[in-house]
């Protein structure tokens, strides 16, 4: 859409609320207020890219406009578990491996000294791997 110069465009004011996703269903994606037990939901189709790093349980900040739910905020990158290990194939001139991300069916290309039991940051948006996150050495060993 395009305006003109002298046309006014309203703010809009976003509620932030913290809301602990319960299930997701074949339609929608159901959230619960924790201290309220208030549910309400969003069409499954409005987060499809956000579900393979939402899990049962999650706590997720829910943006609200006049106590209805709009969408979910979540941050560009979020850290994933890789678990499997597929075969290497090769993309854009390096080898990469693919690997899955447990129960959402996730599958990432990651470079090849990435293995099973790492944590990688991947990209909502994309799904595109970042980097490695590496693990805090104990101090003291």
């Amino acid at each position: 859409m395009r305006w003109s110069p002298d046309e006014r465009v309203t703010d809009v004011l976003l509620e932030r609320v913290k809301m602990q996703l319960l299930y997701v269903d074949r339609d929608e994606v159901v959230f619960m207020h924790p201290e309220t037990y208030e549910q309400v939901s969003l069409p499954r189709a409005a987060l499809e890219k956000a579900l393979p790093f939402l899990k049962e349980g999650d706590e997720v900040q829910v943006e609200c406009y006049e106590g209805k739910p709009l969408a979910v905020d979540l941050p560009k990158a979020l850290p994933v578990t890789v678990t499997v290990c597929g075969a290497g194939i090769r993309s854009q001139g390096e080898k990469h491996h693919e690997r899955g991300n447990p129960g959402n069916g996730m599958v990432i290309l990651v470079p090849q000294f990435i293995e099973p039991g790492d944590t990688v940051l991947v990209e909502v948006e994309t799904g595109k791997y970042l980097d490695r996150v590496r693990k805090e050495s104990k101090k003291g060993r």
